[in-house]
């Protein structure tokens, strides 16, 4: 998309939200909330997230929202958003979604703007702190640093919830659009890690996408606090074109200072989640399997000289079980999350080709308001370990720890 296109959309997605706030403020239908957060990253051998090896505060996500209710079955919803993450989000704020909807019934509603995009449990929430227990979410199924490219889209959706016989519904949501992908995000971060570990001077030259579109369904069937869920998302059009120079002290003195031009030219990916979920009193289960596959025509060149194109159709597969209890105001919650072995053998490096995370996550509640979390978690692997900016060039320890602490106001 052409430079001047992208600021008149996003110049036009913030005129719109500010029109959402000054006009809300003249209806008694409006609803405005937000919340702060703040926290503490620290780990042991290895950066992940952010510099964490030596212990960050680069861990905050603020947001300010609105709803309003202008007629009957119409809704404009807003929120603008900002984080930081290490070296992801730079406290830049930008529209995390911008949407009106239409609700002809409870089978039946309408979306259309910024939506936010449904795939699993936490996706179109995982930016809702107290909506559960841990602080980070399983690593292969939800990376914070894949945010901008997963959490919402610019298109529409429907939805809708169906009643079935015996107490049981199904409830659909039905989505396509545009996503827009951030030249120096986690999409761009995962595609770099492989070759920033053979050249030095890597960037992303160009990354675009075109299309998105998914489905998530819920089944509920009649079982109190039972519901379970398919989800899929197809990504089309995806092009990536990456640099990068062989170092002097390379093996092969030949390549020495060599360019290496990578692109991977129309890819297409297509995610599915299984979900389950179940309460039970002040017990919350949850498990989740997440299944992904790419279809990429790579293009590659060493010093200006085309190296034959190629197609490959890696798999990626990420799952986890999980159980909390609530006791008053504090919830403790354990999580068990592995990525297996799925990595193709040229580029494995050290362990990069899976990752196993015990978890172990406490919440208490310390006013309605203001919610206060920590946690710690026992790695093997190294699977989710970026290179994006050199902050992982050396993997030589398969075991790690990570901890976390957090504090969320909500207003």
């Amino acid at each position: 998309m052409l430079p001047h296109i992208k600021e008149a959309k996003r110049g036009l997605a913030h005129a719109t939200l500010l029109c959402l706030f000054c006009t809300c403020g003249l209806s008694q239908t409006l609803s405005v909330g937000g919340f702060i957060s703040t926290g503490y990253l620290e780990s042991s051998h290895y950066n992940y997230l952010a510099n964490t090896e030596e212990g960050t505060t680069d861990f905050v996500e603020a947001a300010l929202n609105a709803s309003w209710t202008p007629a009957n079955r119409t809704t404009l919803n807003g929120q603008a958003f900002l984080f930081e993450l290490g070296p992801y989000g730079n406290y830049e704020p930008f529209i995390d979604y911008l949407f009106v909807e239409y609700s002809y019934s409870k089978e039946f509603g309408i979306r259309a703007g910024r939506i936010k995009r449904e795939l699993g449990l936490y996706t179109h929430i995982q930016d809702i702190d107290i909506s559960r227990t841990s602080i980070i979410l399983p690593h292969g199924v939800y990376d914070p640093r894949y945010r901008a490219f997963s959490a919402s889209l610019d298109g529409a959706a429907i939805y809708g919830t169906f009643g079935l016989p015996g107490r049981q519904r199904l409830t659909y949501n039905l989505y396509g659009g545009h996503v827009n992908i951030d030249p120096e995000g986690g999409l761009a971060g995962f595609t770099l890690t492989a070759t920033s570990r053979l050249t030095i001077d890597n960037h992303i030259e160009t990354i675009d996408s075109n299309t998105n579109f998914g489905a998530q369904f819920w089944y509920s069937p009649g079982i109190e606090g039972l519901r379970l869920g398919y989800g899929r998302s197809e990504y089309y059009d995806v092009d990536i074109v990456s640099h990068g120079t062989f170092p002097s002290n390379i093996p092969d003195p030949n390549l020495a200072g060599l360019e290496f031009i990578s692109k991977a030219i129309d890819t297409s990916f297509a995610l599915d989640q299984f979900s389950i979920e179940y309460y039970v009193g002040n017990w919350n289960f949850a498990a989740e399997y997440h299944s992904s596959t790419a279809d990429i025509t790579l293009e590659q060149s060493i010093g200006g000289i085309s190296i034959p194109s190629r197609g490959r159709n890696p798999d990626f597969r990420a799952w986890y079980l999980q159980g909390s209890r609530r006791f008053g105001p504090f919830e403790i919650g354990l999580t068990y999350a592995e990525e297996p072995n799925n990595w193709e053998p040229e580029f494995d490096t050290v362990n990069a080709s899976h990752q196993k995370d015990r978890q172990i996550s406490l919440r208490y509640d310390a006013t309605d308001n203001w919610t206060l979390k920590l946690e710690a978690h026992s790695i093997r692997g190294t699977r989710r370990l970026f290179n994006q900016h050199g902050q992982n060039p050396v993997l030589g320890q398969d075991s790690w720890t990570l901890w976390a602490a957090k504090s969320t106001i909500t207003f």
